[in-house]
């Protein structure tokens, strides 16, 4: 054979070695598979997910999480490099890929990489946030300093694990007290060939039961304190603390299940499966009464029980007048014919839409000393949106009194209690209660056979209620959160609080359920008024709590899940899902201009200003004549007024439908705010007004958790922050002085 014979037989022999040698690399990589994926989580966490990042601003304010995110990151380094130490060296009869003649340098060398990538991830993660920091340096030193300490840490973990058993001989050679037993057979080679479990010692199977014990003590905290859990660990620790438990106990499952050939993990997940199809273990129920749990009965709810017939709205027996009418009419007695008429919409986004919506709502009644509260008629409000529209409704029926709160940081003068008080409220960390209970409670209630655990959506709930209580905890002044929605009609001195309108989304229809205080119509009439909305009073009682009716609006993909709804109709017990009302549509426009139309119905000269509150950046603005908060002082960072430009990449044919699908959210919510800007077009009685946020300095990411540094772009954008430059000051402060001008007039 001549040699360019025997060159191509070389290349594909090399070829064969390479593609064998990949085979076997991946035989044992599926043996470290939970350690894997952690890895592969944390990965796609820090470098794609923005409200990761956010996280790492929270800790710059709390050295105790700091601190406790270095250790529980810490622990899941070494639970990484030990989980895969073990297996490693484990013989599995039926696997011939853990023979120790098999790559045995990748199995000593493996573990150790991926315990070390643990804190360097962390380090990574600090590096990327800090990026983000324009115009703070000492914040910024302060990550690329934490930064420092995971590299230094990921160093350690690997000298440890590396040098762990000269480590250990030199302690014993030096301190004869050294207890040996804390490692048994650490002066003995390691081998890559044990056959039986028990070959292990005490120490291997101490760790692995210590660690399941560990994480069910960890669960049964979650499950009695979630919410003192979660105050004391923070976001971070509390994923790391659950990526180690992930690890131990998956680890010790597949290794159970793989040394008695009996696939246990496959059949935890098919039980599992069959659970959550028979609905079996649905701890997500939608709460109808304040006392009622969501893993409880709604049965214990008194008006849970009326049928769907007396849950319709409308007259009662002998009245033709409808109960929004009637509603009107109080509202608006005593209004002059050229007083002015608000409606408000607020969109989805998580506590981003919460808090902007609650500030701009709450500056505009403190700068107009409560004027502009008895002007506004209705609010529309989807996902953060409706929390931040009943937070300002909540201390509307509260009646804040005035020099109750001081925020630092805002120079904005004094007299502003309701702007201070909304602060206070929603200026807490609403993520972690929701993670604390996702990783320790909902998982394990997705293996018991009966709902008995409360889910992570009432936690949430919880948190909001919990943080009204805190802002308010020198202050006799009770908690709407945890009142019946039905209460939120009215106040004292014959003010009538603005109509709330919480949008949610119908899983089974993809409908819009619009909830209200009370029913504002019989059936027939809301289906005139809300073309193509139910009403949420014909499946939902009045004794919902406040906090519920807000978190079916905000039941965002996975961190809130879908709630169930229990209702009587026909005789028959039915459910359906409720999931974010920006399923449906995230921008509250469309209901709040069937309000628009059912006010231009009455006989009415009074003009209407829509007030429309949105959070996304890439909203453009809705103003006539092109006036944009976003380009008044035209800096770079603000975008510019139009269309939102296409992308040049190309979705593959597998990709696009779901892109466009997901795509379509946002499109939707565009075309409601086009339609409601036709619809006043042409109206010389109606204005329309917009209070948008703009690309600047800061981060606003989605979540339910916002850095000091997110408060303070959200102060400057609206204007309240003096002495500092924002791209949309100008605007908004002029629109506010116009509101104010409005209603003091």
């Amino acid at each position: 054979m001549t040699a360019k014979q025997q060159e191509p037989n070389s290349k594909r022999a090399w070829l064969k070695r390479r593609i064998a040698w990949l085979n076997a690399v991946g035989d044992q990589l599926f043996h470290v598979r939970f350690s894997l994926v952690t890895l592969g989580a944390g990965s796609a966490m820090v470098l794609a997910v923005p409200q990761v990042r956010e996280l790492f601003f929270l800790l710059a304010g709390n050295d105790r999480h700091w601190w406790l995110a270095y250790l529980v990151t810490l622990f899941l380094g070494f639970a990484v490099w030990y989980c895969g130490r073990t297996v490693y060296r484990f013989r599995f009869p039926h696997w011939p890929s853990s023979r120790r003649t098999i790559l045995p340098r990748f199995k000593r060398v493996a573990p150790r990489v991926m315990g070390a990538m643990v804190p360097l991830l962390m380090a990574i993660g600090c590096l990327i946030a800090s990026l983000d920091v324009l115009d703070n340096k000492f914040l910024k030193s302060q990550l690329w300093l934490a930064g420092v300490f995971f590299v230094a840490q990921a160093l350690v973990l690997w000298i440890v694990v590396v040098y762990r058993r000269p480590i250990l001989n030199t302690l014993k050679t030096r301190w004869r007290w050294w207890p040996r037993c804390l490692v048994p057979n650490a002066w003995h080679k390691e081998t890559l060939n044990i056959a039986k479990p028990t070959d292990y010692g005490h120490w291997v199977r101490g760790v692995f039961l210590g660690g399941l014990a560990t994480n069910l003590l960890v669960t049964l905290i979650a499950i009695n304190w979630p919410h003192g859990m979660a105050s004391f660990l923070g976001p971070i620790a509390t994923i790391m603390l659950a990526g180690t438990f992930f690890v131990l106990s998956g680890t010790l499952i597949t290794f159970a299940g793989t040394f008695g050939r009996v696939p246990l993990l496959s059949i935890m997940v098919v039980f599992a499966l069959v659970l959550h199809g028979l609905h079996a273990n649905d701890n997500h129920y939608v709460r109808q009464c304040p006392q009622m749990d969501s893993f409880g009965d709604p049965a214990s709810c008194p008006e849970s029980t009326m049928t769907h017939e007396q849950r319709q709205g409308g007259p009662s027996e002998g009245e033709e007048t409808q109960p929004l009418t009637k509603y009107w009419d109080q509202w608006s007695e005593g209004l002059a014919s050229d007083d002015p008429i608000f409606l408000v919409s607020a969109e989805g986004g998580g506590i981003r839409a919460a808090a902007w919506t609650a500030m701009v709502l709450s500056h505009l009644s403190d700068q107009s000393n409560g004027a502009f509260d008895r002007h506004v008629f209705a609010a529309s409000g989807v996902s953060g949106g409706s929390l931040g529209i009943a937070t300002y409704l909540g201390l509307l029926k509260a009646r804040i009194p005035l020099g109750a709160f001081e925020l630092a940081g805002v120079h904005c003068g004094s007299n502003q209690p309701m702007l201070f008080a909304a602060v206070a409220i929603l200026r807490q960390d609403f993520l972690s209660p929701n993670l604390v209970n996702l990783f320790f409670v909902d998982t394990l209630q997705r293996f018991l056979p009966a709902r008995m655990m409360i889910d992570r959506g009432q936690r949430l709930e919880e948190s909001w209620a919990r943080s009204w209580d805190a802002a308010f905890a020198e202050m006799a002044i009770g908690n709407p959160f945890e009142e019946a929605f039905g209460a939120l009609v009215s106040g004292e001195d014959d003010f009538h609080l603005p109509l709330a309108l919480l949008n949610t989304t119908v899983v089974q229809s993809g409908d819009r359920l619009i909830q209200t205080p009370f029913s504002l119509f019989d059936s027939d009439r809301f289906s005139e008024v809300f073309p193509g909305a139910r009403n949420s009073h014909d499946y939902l009682p009045t004794s919902m709590p406040l906090n519920a009716a807000v978190h079916n609006s905000a039941r965002f993909t996975y961190v809130s899940p879908a709630g169930t709804v229990i209702y009587p109709q026909d005789g028959e017990t039915r459910r359906m899902q409720l999931v974010d009302g920006g399923y449906f549509e995230n921008s509250g426009t469309v209901t709040i201009g069937d309000m628009y139309r059912w006010l231009k119905s009455k006989p009415i000269e009074n003009p209407i200003y829509i007030i429309h509150i949105s959070n996304d950046p890439a909203v453009p603005s809705i103003l006539k004549n092109g006036i944009d908060a976003c380009t008044d002082t035209s800096p770079p960072n603000c975008p510019a007024k139009g269309v939102t430009p296409l992308s040049s990449n190309l979705a593959g044919e597998i990709t696009a439908p779901v892109q466009a699908l997901l795509n379509t959210r946002n499109a939707r919510g565009e075309n409601a705010r086009q339609h409601l800007v036709q619809l006043v077009r042409y109206d010389d009685k109606a204005t329309l007004m917009h209070f948008r946020l703009c690309n600047g300095d800061n981060q606003l990411p989605l979540g339910w958790a916002l850095s000091d540094r997110a408060w303070q772009e959200m102060e400057r954008q609206l204007g309240i922050r003096v002495g500092e430059n924002a791209c949309h000051t100008t605007e908004h402060q002029r629109q506010i002085k116009n509101v104010v001008n409005i209603v003091g007039h």
